[in-house]
């Protein structure tokens, strides 16, 4: 075999070259024909027109000596020895190369400096089939020879200079120069007159008393009187009953003269009333308070400042054990409240649960149910306005710790269908769940529906593609034209949100070994190779590359941080012990609720 290095001139310098190897392992004899020319170059034209760069590689690659038909992917590199030395500019692939007849041709682009006028070899190496399996390294590597055009240029002298460049614009302004020492501190200046006399000031305090005179001489003691007869008895509200004392004529007012309630007590002490019940067991009250009515309360507090931390009602207990409040509701049916929060403030709270310990295994606020019902809820929140952005319920943490969540639901069952956390939405706009930033799984990631040929019965489900790059995928079909060719447009936004594209084409009907991408424009790219009529299936797929790719990034693999090295996402896939998990909660059962029963009078 051998190959020709011709000119666009029709010049041929004729080098024999040979080149043979093992392929899977089959031998495969590769022919090669390199043809060097400009862009657009025709010797018909009167002016000469610059040579290009891209240098056109024609072969032929025979199988078991006859000529191979099908796909196969090339890489070619250039370099300056013809075995070892240094690869002279890029690595050039071209992949999915058609041969027909053992023919082939592909465009190659080492850049203006590859060839400085030192001798210089190309390294082949093959890959077939295309796409599958390793390349397979060519040797020896080809030397290229000198055309007619570049001998030439390497015996001709340089140019006349060309005429000098316009004048640029002017520079951008420097920037201010620093402060200069602050100048020496001036003379003081004259002083000047006296104001006017001030007023007169107020008048001083009168002087103490002066000390009392001495007491005169006590006088004798006069003769006692006669006792007087015993009068009626004065009218009293007051009666005893059995010992006990009884008042049924009114209102009784302790710090005003006009009572409005049985027992009416005003103060501006900091307590309005004490009541201490000092026994040390049993279910005892400090104050009891009830109401029959149908709509009555039991008990109000009540704060009438405008401003300020204020308390409406306050409960404490002491004891390791104790509840500061404690609401229960007996009915054993009907929508009942054990605690009802209400706030008319427009930025208020309902209910405010805060523990404020700073270590420990504390509970802001705690929610348990112990129905078995369906629906039954430990907590529930829900926003009934039919506008703004409420929320239903909103967990929020501030802790820079590993492992630290907003909202934490985990199921502890160890089967049925349950749900750690569970999102629903109606709207055809909405999400049952989003995340405003990554969204995280160390599990499969599915969609799940009713089958659709058993949808009573049975479910189907569906798994998203995964791999270490973010990649978005457009897809459709096309019919090329009479010249076997069509352009596909891509969505305006396709630039904007991708990069490293990719492109695979397949022929729907008949083969086309030829089929490729012939041209790539903004939005857009040319498929050709085909025949008039083929229908084309393609698939585009591009590395994401949006605003938040760009800030934030996509990493395959990263280190744990130093709380979370030596754990496990799963401990148990590993056999070992539940507490080795990242995510470990020691209490997933939750606090225990220890029941109380309402105490009566």
């Amino acid at each position: 075999m051998g190959a020709g290095l011709k000119s666009s001139a029709g010049v041929a310098d004729t080098v024999g070259m040979r080149c043979a190897t093992r392929l899977n392992p089959l031998r495969r004899t590769l022919q090669i024909a390199l043809l060097v020319a400009a862009a657009g170059t025709s010797v018909l034209f009167a002016q000469p027109t610059p040579m290009g760069t891209i240098v056109t590689y024609q072969g032929e690659l025979n199988f078991q000596g006859r000529p191979q038909n099908g796909v196969v992917d090339l890489k070619f590199r250039l370099f300056d020895l013809a075995a070892g030395g240094n690869q002279i500019g890029p690595v050039v692939q071209r992949d999915s190369t058609g041969i027909i007849n053992g023919l082939f041709s592909s465009q190659l682009d080492f850049g203006a400096a590859a060839f400085s006028g030192d001798a210089r070899w190309l390294q082949i190496d093959v890959r077939s089939p295309a796409g599958s399996g390793p390349f397979v390294n060519l040797s020896p590597r080809q030397r290229v020879t000198a055309t007619g055009y570049a001998l030439y240029a390497a015996q001709s002298g340089d140019g006349p200079v060309g005429p000098a460049g316009a004048v640029g614009p002017a520079g951008a302004q420097g920037p201010i120069g620093t402060t200069g020492i602050a100048g020496a501190t001036g003379q003081p200046g004259l002083q000047g007159q006296a104001g006017p006399q001030g007023v007169a000031g107020a008048a001083g305090a009168a002087g103490a008393a002066g000390t009392a005179g001495p007491a005169g001489v006590q006088g004798p003691q006069g003769v006692r009187g006669p006792t007087g007869l015993t009068g009626p008895a004065g009218a009293s509200p007051f009666s005893l009953v059995n010992s006990h004392a009884v008042y049924t004529a009114g209102n009784v007012g302790v710090g005003l003269s006009a009572p409005q309630y049985p027992l009416h007590v005003q103060t501006a002490q900091a307590r309005g009333a004490y009541v201490y019940a000092s026994a040390s067991s049993g279910p005892s009250f400090g104050i009891f308070a009830r109401s029959d009515s149908s709509s009555g309360v039991g008990g109000v507090g009540y704060v009438g400042a405008g401003s300020g931390a204020t308390i409406g009602l306050q409960g404490q207990a002491d004891s390791p054990a104790g509840r500061g409040v404690f609401g229960w509701a007996a009915a054993s049916s009907g929508d009942a409240w054990g605690v009802l929060g209400l706030t008319s403030s427009n930025a208020g709270t309902g209910i405010v649960g805060h523990a404020n310990a700073a270590s420990g295994l504390t509970t802001g606020v705690l929610g348990r149910v112990d129905s078995s019902s369906d629906e039954a809820t430990a907590v529930y929140g829900g926003a009934w306005a039919n506008q703004g952005l409420t929320t239903g319920v909103w967990g929020v943490t501030s802790s820079n710790s590993d492992g630290a969540a907003g909202v934490y639901g985990t199921s502890i069952a160890t089967r049925g269908q349950n749900f750690g956390v569970f999102g629903s939405a109606e709207s055809s706009g909405g999400y049952g769940v989003f995340s405003l930033g990554n969204l995280g799984a160390s599990g499969a990631k599915e969609f799940v529906i009713d089958h659709p040929l058993d949808p009573k019965n049975k479910y189907l489900h569906h798994y998203a593609a995964e791999g270490p790059a973010p990649l978005n995928f457009y897809n459709g079909r096309v019919l090329l034209d009479e010249g076997g060719e069509a352009w596909v447009t891509l969505p305006d936004y396709f630039e904007s949100i991708n990069k490293d594209s990719t492109y695979h084409l397949t022929a729907i009907g008949r083969p086309a070994p030829m089929l490729h991408v012939s041209k790539r424009e903004a939005g857009k790219f040319q498929i050709s190779g085909g025949s008039p009529g083929l229908e084309i299936s393609w698939v585009v797929m591009g590395t994401r590359n949006d605003a938040w790719m760009q800030r934030k990034g996509a990493p395959v693999e990263t280190n744990k941080s130093a709380s979370e090295q030596g754990k496990l996402l799963h401990p148990a896939l590993f056999d070992r012990p539940a507490e080795e998990g990242i995510f470990y909660r020691s209490r997933t059962k939750g606090p225990q609720v220890t029941d109380a029963s309402p105490a009566t009078p």
